[in-house]
């Protein structure tokens, strides 16, 4: 149901639809990244991208397309929009820095 609403551009009921299921994998993480993206809630979106790279640390765009050619070309875009403004958003980690006194 996630991706039909998805694909309806339906993206809080896609969200909905995601987050009842009972194992979240690559492709519903993948979707809910871009949902949440999509929506304004970069904050959530991050959250999902963190576990999307925890199951899979070398995702890319590409491979993102590619894998979700299926989808119609406006469609396909909405995923991938929503995926690079998550990564684009994404802070580098500071390194902890220990100063002594």
């Amino acid at each position: 149901m996630g991706i039909a609403y998805f694909v309806g551009h339906r993206l809080e009921e896609a969200i909905d639809a995601f987050m009842r299921m009972d194992n979240q994998n690559k492709d519903t993480l993948t979707y809910l990244v871009a949902c949440y993206a999509q929506i304004g809630d970069m904050a959530e979106a991050d959250n999902q991208m963190s576990e999307l790279l925890r199951i899979d640390s070398k995702i890319s765009l590409d491979e993102i397309a590619e894998t979700h050619s299926y989808l119609a070309a406006d469609t396909k875009k909405l995923l991938v929009d929503g995926i690079r403004l998550v990564v684009s958003s994404r802070k580098p980690l500071e390194k902890l820095r220990v100063v002594k006194n």
